[in-house]
C-alpha cells in the first residue's frame, strides 16, 4: 500500500493488539479458533442450543467452550443449530454433510 498525499498516519497503530485472554489463535487464521455452545433451554430430551464460533457477538460469556470434535457432536444432536451470524454454519455444515476433498472423493464428515 502506498500512503496518500496530505494524510497524516501518526495515530495509526503499527502492531496488532494482543488476543483477549483465553482465546487461542491458529497460525494463518485471522479470527480466534474454537467453538462454544449456547444453551437455549427446553424440556429434557428436547433441549435447544446453538453452536457459535468463539468470537461470535451473540455468544453469552458463560457458554461452555468446545473442541472441534465436541462442536461436531453437538451439531449432530436434535435441537442444535449452527449460527449463521458468526460463520459456524459455513464452517461446520460442509463437514457434517461430508464434502469433497477437491478430487471428487467425499470426506467422512469428521474432523481429523
Amino acid at each position: 500500500m502506498l500512503p496518500v498525499d496530505g494524510v497524516a498516519y501518526d495515530d495509526v497503530p503499527i502492531e496488532r493488539p494482543p488476543a483477549p485472554p483465553g482465546i487461542e489463535r491458529m497460525p494463518g487464521l485471522r479470527r480466534p479458533s474454537g467453538w462454544a455452545l449456547e444453551y437455549l433451554g427446553g424440556r429434557r430430551g428436547r433441549e435447544q442450543a446453538v453452536v457459535h464460533a468463539i468470537d461470535c457477538a451473540e455468544l453469552p460469556a458463560n457458554a461452555p467452550r468446545l473442541s472441534p470434535a465436541q462442536a461436531l457432536a453437538a451439531a449432530k444432536r436434535r435441537g442444535v443449530r449452527l449460527c449463521w451470524r458468526c460463520g459456524a454454519f459455513a464452517a461446520l455444515d460442509p463437514v457434517l454433510r461430508g464434502c469433497t476433498d477437491g478430487s471428487g472423493t467425499r470426506t467422512d464428515g469428521d474432523l481429523h
